[in-house]
């Protein structure tokens, strides 16, 4: 019978005991197998629920980064740019300091135009642009004007200046009516000063006070209005008012009546006072202040004419640099806009205009768009409502000042196509932490460029 043989280890192969004893491949270790050879009920070495734990954390921290180099692009504009948004009314008040002396030629100021009155006469007069956010009242149509339909041929007034074909921007225009005058120049002279337009002037220049936004527009402000894009009135129509004011007194002149030349120009002057007095904005008070100096010019070529040497030495052309020393020069720039915002000696114009740009004073930095503005500032509009406001149009106007780092301009208003990316930043910035700030703060920047 055969036996069969006995396999010892010495008979093995050193090959195949290399094989076995080189460790299983890692997709059979998966399935449950050890190199220890452990049983297929042992727990598995790598867990789910880490990788997922790991898989989120590295999200959010990637997320995090994301949106830190995202907000970062608009900070770093503010800090490095925040300064230009200053108030420069170094200019403006000095031209206005240099009139005030000719307050005392203003005509006396009645009751008879209650102060909304006086302001929807005064919106029939100026051409405001409309804009949706902000919808206006209908002005009432304007009186006449008669110089728009008569035209200055070469011929006339030949020596003297010309703002267009209808209208002379010179006070020679007085001397010129002590001359001799063609029938066709004293004809000129005739339409403009009985131009119906005369009338609402006349009534407007003797008005105590004027409700200005209470007549301009519809009230409450929208919800969505932003202040940055408040429509500017147009004021050529009323810049044409002060020159044909110097034809108007002109053509009394040339008919031996000087004491109606006077109050033609002080007219002017008076209306010129009540936008100084009553104007919401910077560009009402400039306005304003030109129209005083074009009735002072005239008024000081009359004076000279008629021989009224305390006259023509009141309205001497201004010279030096007088200025108006408004609050404090030192300290931040928002220091010093509440300095002049809390002046009552510092005329309207200017003390409004720098709670305007006391509400941006949260853009000048950092912390200021990221945290609010300061309570000094809210201090000041507080302030600004109790004494400054006289009406509820104001007191919404000064409101709506306030919150205009809050309310950000929509589309592409007021930046330029160049500051997409830039914009973009910001407006994924200011949705993700609730700030509106961020965003407004790096348009209106945008916008100084």
């Amino acid at each position: 019978m055969q036996h069969k043989p006995v396999i010892t280890a010495d008979a093995l192969s050193p090959d195949w005991m290399g094989a076995a004893a080189r460790p299983l491949p890692d997709r059979v270790r998966s399935a449950g197998q050890t190199v220890s050879g452990s049983s297929h009920h042992d727990t598995p070495v790598a867990a789910p629920t880490t990788s997922m734990w790991r898989s989120a954390l590295r999200w959010v921290r990637d997320a995090a980064i994301g949106l830190a180099i995202i907000t970062s692009i608009p900070l770093v504009v503010i800090a490095t740019r925040g300064d230009v948004l200053r108030l420069n009314d170094s200019d403006l008040s000095t031209r206005i300091a240099q009139v005030e002396k000719l307050r005392v030629l203003r005509l006396p100021t009645t009751s008879e135009l209650s102060p909304l009155a006086a302001g929807h006469l005064w919106h029939a007069t100026d051409v405001t642009a409309k804009h949706g956010m902000f919808p206006v009242h209908p002005a009432a149509e304007p009186a006449e004007r008669g110089w728009q339909h008569a035209s200055l041929s070469d011929a006339m007034f030949a020596d003297i200046g010309r703002r267009d074909a209808h209208l002379l921007q010179s006070s020679e225009v007085l001397r010129a009516a002590q001359g001799a005058l063609s029938a066709s120049e004293q004809q000129y002279l005739r339409t403009v000063a009985e131009s119906p337009i005369w009338g609402d002037i006349d009534r407007l220049a003797s008005a105590g006070a004027v409700d200005v936004i209470g007549a301009r527009y519809v009230l409450p402000f929208r919800a969505d209005a932003t202040p940055v894009l408040m429509p500017i009135p147009r004021f050529a129509a009323t810049k044409e008012i002060a020159y044909a004011g110097l034809s108007r007194a002109a053509y009394h002149l040339s008919q031996g009546e000087p004491e109606r030349a006077e109050h033609a120009l002080r007219s002017v002057l008076s209306y010129g006072f009540v936008m100084l007095d009553n104007g919401t904005s910077a560009i009402e008070g400039l306005i304003g202040r030109v129209m005083v100096g074009i009735a002072s010019e005239g008024l000081h070529t009359l004076y000279t004419i008629t021989g009224n040497a305390a006259g023509a030495a009141l309205t001497a052309p201004i010279t030096d640099a007088t200025s108006l020393t408004l609050g404090a020069r030192d300290g931040t720039t928002e220091q010093r806009l509440i300095a002049v915002a809390g002046d009552p000696t510092v005329p309207r114009t200017i003390r409004l205009e720098s709670l305007r740009a006391l509400a941006f004073s949260s853009c000048t930095n950092v912390r200021g768009t990221l945290l609010g503005p300061s309570a000094a500032s809210d201090a000041a509009f507080d302030e600004a409502r109790r004494t400054l406001a006289r009406y509820p149009s104001e007191v919404a106007l000064i409101e709506l000042m306030q919150d205009a780092a809050n309310r950000p301009p929509g589309g592409s208003e007021i930046a330029a196509k160049r500051d997409w990316l830039l914009l973009g930043a910001a407006s994924v910035a200011s949705t993700v932490l609730n700030n509106p700030r961020i965003q407004t703060c790096t348009r209106v920047l945008g916008a100084y460029r």
